[in-house]
């Protein structure tokens, strides 16, 4: 990207002040913000808004190790909390709504994981029930919360998100966001 990935300018805000926003504007609970590479010019982006800021360290062993990280901020900072929703500020057309009707699918179907469904896939944007919390601190290395996402469908409720389907990992993805 020449730059991180995070402070790319779209449509008047950066991607992260975009995710954490929309976090925010779900109006679901708390929003933890997970920090890793170039954490202090995230946080000048994000300031002014109610967030758990959380440093990560050990951010380039992968996102295993982000959603560990989280998971036991969660559950050390947030007890009581129902639900974890991960999200990721590469997938800028994700709203409020998205991460709404992962809650309410959960809500109703009382499963354990509720997960965008996108492009045939289940990702993230995901809810992980509080139960759930000890298994994503087990996450390390590269190994995301996908693999819990695919292993036993019996316990994911697929929502579809035809907005997470858009994900900018590249300059090429980015300048095709118009």
């Amino acid at each position: 990207m020449g730059r991180p990935k995070q402070l790319l300018e779209w449509r008047g805000t950066t991607l992260i002040r975009r995710a954490a926003q929309t976090a925010l504007d779900a109006a679901l609970g708390p929003v933890v913000i997970m920090l890793g590479s170039h954490a202090e010019e995230c946080l000048a982006a994000v300031a002014d808004l109610a967030l758990d800021e959380v440093i990560h360290r050990s951010w380039a062993e992968g996102m295993g190790s982000t959603v560990a990280c989280a998971a036991a901020y969660v559950q050390t900072h947030r007890p009581g909390t129902e639900a974890l929703i991960l999200m990721s500020c590469d997938q800028p057309l994700v709203q409020a709504a998205d991460l709404a009707a992962l809650w309410e699918a959960h809500s109703t179907t009382k499963a354990l994981m509720a997960a965008a469904s996108y492009d045939g896939v289940l990702g993230i944007p995901a809810l992980f029930a509080a139960s759930l919390l000890p298994t994503l601190m087990e996450l390390d290395g590269d190994r995301g919360a996908a693999a819990l996402l695919r292993a036993d469908p019996r316990f994911v409720t697929a929502v579809p998100c035809p907005s997470a389907g858009t994900d900018v990992d590249t300059p090429g993805e980015f300048r095709s966001l118009g």
